[in-house]
Order: structure tokens, then sequence, then C-alpha cells
């Protein structure tokens, strides 16, 4: 978990040759952002370096998880720097400590690092590549609950089931969307049976304190429709 390579070296020489044994041909580590750029602008790739290697001596294929985003995978110097932005959920206002999908900042540092990774690495080395978006452990969900484990890096934080849609980059991205799909704040009004004065006053909401059905749907749609686009 901390980039400990003697301890998993340790590990494969003991338990490598029983994977082939029982019929695997393949292994999925999560591969973290945080041990592959411990410090901004560090590349570091001795830990996986020796995991792939691990892997080899084994006869397996590797199937690396490429994770950044959540809590436990994103590096301690992103998460304090000005660029961090932590998700936070609508109806509580809780904070989260994975990033949210929309902090602009994010993704060309995402970017960079799948760069610098793919630079690294060779696809014949790989079986497949998976990529871990977001929610608590990686995959294509918002937080929706984790365990022990995640709190390693971070401690306890907010990471139960909600609405995350609460940080200001969210509320600008839902203002920009209903915009482009009605137009007019008249026209918003009339569907969703409110009474904005302007777009600057419309924000992701409860949908269950929908003004209408229309209104509802419009904000599943758009939460929905932001992290298939974010993937």
């Amino acid at each position: 978990l901390r980039g400990d390579v003697s301890g998993l070296q340790t590990h494969w020489a003991a338990q490598g040759e029983l994977y082939g044994r029982h019929g695997v041909t393949a292994f999925e580590p999560y591969v973290k952002w945080m041990l592959m750029e411990p410090a901004e602008g560090t590349w570091d790739a001795s830990f996986y370096d020796a995991e792939l290697a691990a892997f080899q001596q084994a006869g397996l294929r590797w199937v690396p998880f490429l994770i950044a985003g959540p809590a436990y995978a994103t590096p301690p110097w992103f998460k304090e720097s000005d660029e961090s932005v932590f998700a936070v959920d609508l109806t509580s206002g809780d904070v989260s400590r994975d990033q949210s999908i929309w902090n602009p900042h994010l993704r060309p540092r995402v970017k960079s690092w799948l760069q610098r990774f793919f630079q690294h690495y060779r696809a014949e080395d790989m079986q497949a590549v998976l990529l871990g978006i977001s929610g608590v452990f990686g995959e294509s969900i918002y937080t929706a609950g984790g365990n022990l484990w995640t709190h390693i890096w971070d401690g306890a934080y907010p990471q139960h089931t909600g609405w995350w849609c609460g940080d200001r980059y969210a509320v600008v991205d839902f203002r920009r969307a209903m915009r482009d799909t009605y137009g007019t704040i008249g026209d918003l009004n009339r569907v969703w049976q409110a009474d904005f004065t302007t777009f600057d006053d419309v924000a992701p909401f409860d949908p269950d304190k929908a003004s209408s059905m229309r209104a509802r749907l419009d904000l599943v749609r758009w939460y929905m429709g932001a992290m298939t686009d974010y993937a």
C-alpha cells in the first residue's frame, strides 16, 4: 500500500507460482497515481516495475487498474494544493476526500499521468487496462460508500451515498447545461414550474425536492451524463 517493493517481492517469491498452478492467467493490481507521482513532477515507477517483473516471473499478464481521483489514490501533494476540489454532497453539505469530477484542474493532471504511464510501459505487457475514474474505489460512479482501508491515507471522511454535486464547479456546469437546454429562463420556468429570475439563480438541487418531474429528470440526466462525459 505504501510502495514497499521488498514486501511485494517477498510475497511473490513465496506465492507467485500458486497462481499459475490454479489456472490464473492475469492479475489486476491497483495502480495509484499517488505512488507514481509521489511529489509534483517527480515520476517514480519503481514499485510497479517490480510488480510487473513479479507477474512476468509468475507467467501472468498485467491488467493495470489506473486510479486517480479517489482519496486513497490521489497524491497528498495534490489534495493539499489549491488545485484540489473535493466532492460535496448536495443535501448534507458533507465534503469528501474524493475529487470532484468537475474539478477543472484534475483532468490535465490525470491526462499527464496517463501519458507518462503509457510512455513507460509497453502494450504487450498488458492484457487489458482499466481506468479508475471516481467514487471511493475507482469505478465510474459517484461516492457511494467504502470501508476502512480507504481511510488509510486521510483517516475517516464522508463517503456515504448522496448527490455529490455541491461544489462550485458542479454548480457552474449545471447552469451551463440548463442554459443550453432551455435557452431562456422563461422557458425553463415554464417547464420546471419555477420562478427563477436568471440562470445565475439555478443550481443543483435534491431531486426529491424538485419543483416538477421534468426538473428532476433534467437534474438526474445531467448528473449521470457528467460522469459518462468524464469517463
